[in-house]
């Protein structure tokens, strides 16, 4: 009998954006992935006008990137999402992303290359949350041999606490 090990699923890569000064639709910034097959999660939160703001397209390198999960503050004020791509390009390209509505003046987004991931099932389970608190805690269940990415946004509009909102999505 032949017996292997597993690889554990790594970042590879990881790459950040923000932007803070102009109000716009159209967002883009850098990403490179450094091998083949990776699986590649691009996570952005965002100022949003309201329960309708959300991003219509997510592309790298022109390739239409798979919309994973999203979340708002309990307030409607920010939203945060998460998309990802399979066997993203090799090489330095563009990550684009389009928010609807009126755009947003405040959004920040972090890319990362997963290696060693399943492909052709790379998502496991998804935990979201939002509230208005002191402190915030979420559960996830890491798989064997695999990572998770989380994503917030949080906003201070009290003294003692804030809104916020939450997603943490497994890779394997």
């Amino acid at each position: 009998s032949i017996s292997y090990a597993i690889p554990a699923v790594s970042v590879a890569n990881k790459t950040t954006y923000t932007n803070t000064t102009d109000k716009k639709n159209n967002h883009s910034f850098s990403h490179n992935t450094t091998a083949a097959n990776q699986y590649l999660v691009v996570a952005v939160s965002y100022e949003a006008k309201d329960f309708n703001s959300h991003i219509t397209s997510m592309t790298y390198n022109g390739s239409e990137m798979t919309y994973l999960e999203w979340e708002y503050t309990d307030n409607e004020d920010y939203k945060v999402e998460m998309w990802g791509i399979a066997n993203p390009v090799i090489g330095t390209h563009t990550v684009d992303f389009y928010i609807a509505d009126e755009g947003s003046k405040l959004v920040a987004a972090g890319a990362i290359s997963f290696n060693n991931v399943n492909l052709s099932d790379p998502t496991r389970s998804t935990s979201r949350d939002y509230g208005d608190a002191s402190s915030f805690s979420l559960p996830v269940t890491v798989p064997t041999n695999g990572m998770v990415m989380d994503a917030i946004v949080w906003e201070k509009k009290y003294k003692d606490h804030v809104v916020y909102a939450r997603i943490i999505q497994s890779v394997e």
